[in-house]
């Protein structure tokens, strides 16, 4: 008896048939992080490239790229055929060959102002989607917020009417500005008003109105930094009063949000701003400093803070306590005198940048003047004596040098001046050397002794 063979149904054989292909394989990248408003390449290049392989085909292939919170791009390619470029949906279908080939650079942009969570998913077909299997990945993408670029400027200028004004490092006045995460290319904006800007070195930059009242800056944060590091005001012809220079900077050439604005006050004058012309630390029982300046100031606006005192070279602040402050219109002088006195050793007087309104003789935000305290100073009993000479003597690198009083002139009109020592220095046969950078006598005064640098005309008595 011959057995009848079941009979084999065709969903079955197609199913088998299936069975026996295998699906394609996606490759992907792990998670992903971009910055808000920015882009996200997925190239070899950056070690996140996307393709797919797929060991029997047959294809044509058909891939899928859907972004989430976002949109997704790549370069125009004759060899596939594409559609939805640039949008939330492309679809891309040919050989596995030039479907990864298209796919070499995909570009993921974030919608705008999003930040949180975004994806893009890639779906491969082997079938051109007519029933062939399928693989599905997603890559996660982490949307950062974009932190605003930071400016740093200068307090408020002085300049003389109908003259410039320099912005520039070695004033100790100059712009500039930081971005934590970029991405550049950076677009700063420089106005001003009652005057125009120009800058001195823009060289790497896309500048546009230098030597206007706007100007646009593009370029790398180095570059843009270099430029706006150093640069003029040039007030308006016969102005006087304020002024403002305003520097706006956004981190992704206008694109963005994110910028920050900040401006300077310009203070432009009918005559010379007011100027330090001289100083000294007077060494008497209760110290006392003293500062000279060009014309009248306000000194109102000068307060006990604004006075400070260093240790060299370490820069640690030393406690002073301010019994008063004398101003002397006659002369131009502030003085102020202190209640408590200083140890032997290296120090520096500070005034502050913003003590006197208009002042434009500071460096780097202060005025700073080293001096030393030594022992035997005389001036701390007010009485000009020999061992005022000794000091001179260690500060002019003659210490080891044994001076004694003999029968010259050294103090005879109430003076200690460069005179004298040169005649300690022929009763010793010396040749005097330079004085030692740093010294306090490169100040104008010893104390309430005057320095002079005039050959004194007195002789050995």
């Amino acid at each position: 008896m011959v057995t009848a063979k079941p009979r084999r149904s065709k969903s079955i054989e197609i199913l088998e048939q299936r069975l026996m292909f295998v699906s394609p394989v996606n490759h992907v990248p792990g998670a992903q992080t971009c910055i808000e408003d920015t882009s996200l390449l997925f190239s070899s290049a950056t070690n996140t490239q996307i393709s797919f392989t797929d060991v029997d085909g047959p294809g044509p292939y058909e891939v899928e790229l859907n972004a989430v919170n976002g949109t997704s791009s790549i370069p125009a390619n004759a060899t596939v055929s594409i559609t939805g470029n640039g949008t939330d949906s492309i679809r891309i279908i040919g050989t596995l060959t030039n479907v990864n080939t298209a796919m070499a650079s995909i570009t993921f942009k974030p919608t705008n102002g999003f930040e949180g969570l975004a994806g893009l998913a890639i779906e491969t077909d082997d079938q051109n989607g007519a029933g062939g299997l399928t693989d599905t990945d997603l890559v996660n993408i982490d949307v950062t917020p974009n932190q605003r670029p930071n400016n740093s400027v200068p307090g408020t200028q002085t300049t003389g009417m109908n003259s410039f004004l320099r912005f520039s490092a070695p004033s100790g006045n100059h712009f500039s500005f930081n971005d934590v995460d970029g991405p550049g290319p950076f677009r700063i904006e420089l106005h001003s008003t009652n005057g125009v800007l120009q800058l001195v070195n823009f060289s790497g930059t896309t500048v546009t109105g230098n030597a206007t009242n706007n100007i646009t800056i593009v370029g790398s944060l180095g570059n843009v930094n270099a430029a706006i590091s150093d640069f003029f005001y040039f007030p308006t012809t016969g102005f006087t009063g304020d002024a403002l220079v305003t520097i706006e900077s956004n981190d992704f050439n206008g694109n963005s949000d994110r910028y920050d604005t900040d401006a300077v006050t310009v203070r432009v004058v009918n005559g010379t701003p007011p100027a330090i012309t001289s100083s000294a630390f007077r060494f008497e029982t209760n110290h006392a400093i003293e500062f000279k300046f060009n014309h009248a100031i306000d000194e109102t606006t000068l307060g006990n803070s604004d006075i400070l005192i260093r240790s060299l070279p370490t820069n640690q602040g030393v406690p002073i306590t301010i019994e008063s402050r004398v101003y002397t219109p006659a002369t131009f002088t502030v003085r102020y005198n202190l209640s408590s006195t200083l140890a032997d050793g290296n120090y520096e007087y500070v005034l502050k940048n913003d003590a006197v309104a208009d002042l434009n003789s500071l460096t780097n935000g202060f005025y700073a003047q080293p001096f030393y305290v030594l022992a035997g100073d005389a001036n701390r009993d007010r009485v000009v004596n020999f061992n005022d000479l000794l000091i001179v003597s260690q500060n002019y690198g003659l210490a080891n040098r044994t001076f004694s009083q003999g029968n010259f002139d050294y103090s005879a009109n109430g003076l200690v001046d460069f005179g004298d020592l040169l005649i300690i220095a022929q009763q010793y046969e010396i040749t005097l050397p330079a004085a030692r950078t740093g010294n306090r006598f490169g100040l104008t005064r010893i104390g309430d002794d005057v320095l002079s640098t005039a050959r004194s005309s007195r002789v050995i008595v």
